[in-house]
């Protein structure tokens, strides 16, 4: 599996996806009818998001992560750092909550975490 590499705020997080995550696009559209009954749609502002399991976070890197979510942060995502390392987005974390909360058992106490980054790509 890629590397995934995270880079905000001056400081890195390279971690290993738990399973292949999911990329989608959202369309933001209206849709009017004019009085004589055509169909005119509107489409703009085309967003990508991504949803990535990540386990094994050390608590430093988890602590960096909070951090970009709390404030907020534009971080560039290199969704397959090791195989293209030259793609790369703007993105924030839109979690609404921890998204690393989740303790890994037998790894020590409060060391390493575990969870799923939502991301949502800038424009």
């Amino acid at each position: 599996m890629s590397n995934v590499r995270m880079v905000g705020g001056g400081n890195t997080v390279d971690f290993d996806p738990i399973s292949k995550y999911v990329e989608d696009h959202e369309f933001n559209e209206v849709k009017n009818r004019s009085f004589s009954g055509k169909l005119f749609i509107y489409q703009f502002n085309n967003v990508r998001s991504w949803s990535i399991g990540a386990r094994f976070i050390p608590l430093v890197d988890r602590d960096k992560i909070n951090a970009w979510r709390l404030a907020n942060t534009v971080i560039t995502l290199y969704p397959n750092f090791d195989d293209i390392p030259g793609t790369f987005y703007s993105v924030v974390l839109v979690n609404k909550s921890d998204p690393l909360s989740e303790m890994v058992e037998g790894r020590g106490w409060r060391t390493e975490y575990s969870g799923v980054l939502n991301f949502e790509e800038t424009s």
